[in-house]
């Protein structure tokens, strides 16, 4: 074993070991298990909301009722992905998501757009 393969080792299991939220580790580009509620609800409370309220939301934009991935709202869904993955959000005074929780957020919209535009030119 070289010293880059082992200090990339070390880097994934010291970034693993200290994400937060992770319900159980997540290695980048697997499937990420998890419903709107269980889990996309807590990202979206935890680094959005603050903003994207009902009373006075940044850039018109109210987070609060989006709920699941469906056809209807796929375009806030596909901004939200974008936002989140060019770490453009949460902004830079706010609290920032990890690194995994911010890919394990990305991959999960990304699979949910997958599964709900399937056969629907998506």
């Amino acid at each position: 074993m070289n010293k880059l393969t082992l200090a990339l080792g070390v880097a994934v299991f010291v970034v693993l070991g200290t994400s937060s939220k992770a319900a159980e580790p997540y290695l980048p580009g697997e499937p990420v298990r998890g419903t709107f509620k269980d889990f996309a609800q807590g990202f979206l409370e935890s680094h959005c909301f603050d903003c994207h309220d009902e009373d006075k939301p940044k850039g018109d934009l109210s987070l609060m009722d989006l709920g699941p991935v469906e056809e209807t709202n796929a375009t806030v869904w596909k901004s939200v992905w974008a936002r989140v993955s060019l770490q453009e959000m949460p902004p830079g005074k706010k609290t920032q998501p990890g690194i995994v929780e911010r890919l394990r957020f990305s991959s999960w919209i990304v699979s949910e757009l997958q599964r709900v535009m399937k056969g629907r030119g998506g």
